[in-house]
């Protein structure tokens, strides 16, 4: 709990009920999107569609949160639905690195779209105050994001 002047702030309480309404938003928006391809599979295209190409299974274990013992399953489906593919290292043949498909190109710009579309109905819903608000927030958040204890 803080303490400021008269107003008393209790974060835990506060990180609850924000937690809680993400939660509730979540599902609608997984719900919708579930199709055929699962959040760690979404995960590793978005991260191979903008900008990281040709990347370790090793890199997009870390950033997608698919632990590295799971990481060739995901991979194989992603190939086996024509979405990635892996290909040597020119370089170093020892190194395998992941490539997307223009398939998977094309249905990761679609989801993005439809993301975007998903974002935009709940802004509408905001107004213009508190849409700015919400991502003077979200900046903050994500350029203190190194010194938050995850």
């Amino acid at each position: 709990e803080v303490k400021r002047g008269d107003l008393q702030m209790d974060y835990n309480k506060s990180a609850e009920d924000i937690f809680m309404n993400m939660v509730r938003l979540s599902k609608h928006v997984a719900i919708k999107n579930m199709g055929d391809i699962s959040k760690g599979e979404m995960a590793i295209l978005g991260y191979l569609h903008f900008g990281h190409d040709g990347a370790t299974a090793g890199e997009l274990s870390e950033v997608s949160c698919v632990v590295s013992s799971r990481i060739a399953a995901v991979l194989n489906s992603l190939e086996k639905k024509g979405y990635a593919e892996r290909k040597p290292d020119p370089q170093d043949k020892r190194r395998v690195l992941v490539h997307i498909t223009d398939a998977g190109r094309k249905m990761t710009a679609k989801r993005y779209e439809e993301g975007v579309e998903m974002v935009e109905a709940s802004l509408c819903v905001l107004g213009e105050e508190d849409t700015i608000a919400l991502q003077r927030i979200f900046r903050k958040l994500v350029e203190h994001e190194g010194t938050i204890k995850w």
